[in-house]
């Protein structure tokens, strides 16, 4: 059975989300009650023989990142196999895993390539999946620089550059789909079809409450109710823990100020789009109906039952909407 994505590249007839109760498609009409969206709605640890054979493994998959050609990268291979490309004089942390058209995913604030842990093997069986982390994220040391959705979308666009896959398929998750856009915005030859999840176009549209909730936040807030993501960034930033109140900071100083981006360039993308989110997110449904209409062609996906991390509440519909997204549009513009 075909997955109901809600595909609605036409615009909605109604002005505001709150109370419709059919929602129309081309030639298709989905009957739902509503109130808001509500109703809408690995790799293991390897086993270690040799120092060198783990190395030698992660220099074989980036020597098929060039594809057919003969490609000279910037990479750096540590001593415990990870790679990593030289950009703008930061060591980028990065993995690739499967093989076909090239995908990059990007993850989310205080994110890393496990965000997508729940995705990452079910797209590889269909693509060359590609993920890094940001400066300031993960494995990736942070800079001096304050964040700023500009300067992270210029590090993807480098970093796909470096790479010389081409045009690559972007699923975005949160702060990932803020980049994506704007990764699509500014070089749209870079990109083939975007994927947009629990993405925002601008601060502003977040409620008083939410901005009131992030302007309390705290480095202890999280170190007591996001033990795993603060315990993660401990475990494995090159930056130390001591260096956790910083890149919190930046990353609260960013969420209260961006994105901002203009709905006249949202009508400027062009390649094939989607634009998912839970029914329970706390952007909205407003701000990303704005979003899905402001893109021409753009097609929805409501993901029902899930909020904000709808990436692992539900991946298996999340996966299926992608797949199905990214594979029928391929095939309808081969």
């Amino acid at each position: 059975m075909r997955l109901q994505h809600f595909l609605c590249p036409d615009r909605y007839s109604q002005e505001t989300p709150r109370s419709w109760s059919v929602v129309r498609t081309q030639g298709l009409a989905v009957t739902r009650c509503a109130e808001s969206w509500r109703s809408l709605a690995t790799e293991g640890l390897l086993g270690l023989t040799t120092l060198s054979l783990l190395i030698w493994r992660r220099v074989e998959e980036l020597a098929t990142l060039s594809l057919d050609s003969q490609v000279e990268l910037n990479y750096i291979v540590d001593f415990g196999g990870s790679v990593y490309l030289r950009i703008r004089n930061s060591r980028i942390y990065y993995e690739t895993s499967g093989a076909g058209e090239p995908l990059l995913l990007l993850h989310g604030g205080f994110g890393t390539v496990e965000d997508f842990a729940s995705q990452t093997p079910a797209l590889a069986k269909h693509f060359k999946v590609v993920a890094f982390e940001r400066p300031g994220h993960g494995h990736t040391a942070d800079t001096a620089e304050p964040f700023s959705f500009d300067t992270m979308s210029a590090y993807t666009i480098d970093f796909i550059e470096s790479l010389k896959l081409g045009a690559m398929n972007l699923v975005g998750w949160s702060d990932g789909a803020i980049i994506a856009l704007l990764v699509t915005i500014s070089r749209p030859e870079l990109v083939r079809r975007l994927v947009s999840v629990g993405g925002l176009f601008n601060a502003n549209s977040q409620s008083p409450e939410d901005l009131n909730w992030i302007r309390s936040l705290t480095p202890e807030y999280f170190r007591k109710h996001m033990a795993a993501l603060v315990g993660r960034y401990d475990e494995i930033s090159p930056d130390g823990p001591a260096h956790f109140p910083v890149v919190f900071e930046k990353t609260k100083r960013l969420w209260l100020n961006e994105p901002n981006i203009a709905r006249e360039d949202l009508a400027k993308i062009s390649a094939p789009t989607m634009v998912m989110a839970g029914d329970r997110d706390a952007i909205p449904p407003e701000h990303t109906l704005e979003l899905f209409r402001s893109i021409k062609g753009a097609q929805l996906c409501i993901i029902p039952d899930t909020t904000h991390f709808l990436l692992s509440e539900n991946p298996g519909m999340v996966n299926r909407a992608i797949l199905e997204f990214l594979t029928v549009e391929g095939k309808l513009r081969s």
